[in-house]
């Protein structure tokens, strides 16, 4: 399987590139893996996969 790590991706308002995001896996151009540390899962963190 084709994993990459850290991807950086482009971040688009109206066409225009206005910051960057990085997945911490991305399976097959597929699946996004975001891992997290935390005791509890808050909405901030369901906030960050949605984006």
């Amino acid at each position: 399987m084709k994993v990459e790590c850290q991807k950086p991706l482009p971040i688009l308002y109206d066409g225009m590139e206005v910051g960057q995001h990085r997945l911490d896996l991305l399976v097959e151009e597929t699946i996004i893996v975001e891992l997290k540390a935390t005791k509890d899962l808050e909405d901030v963190h369901f906030a960050i996969v949605r984006s």
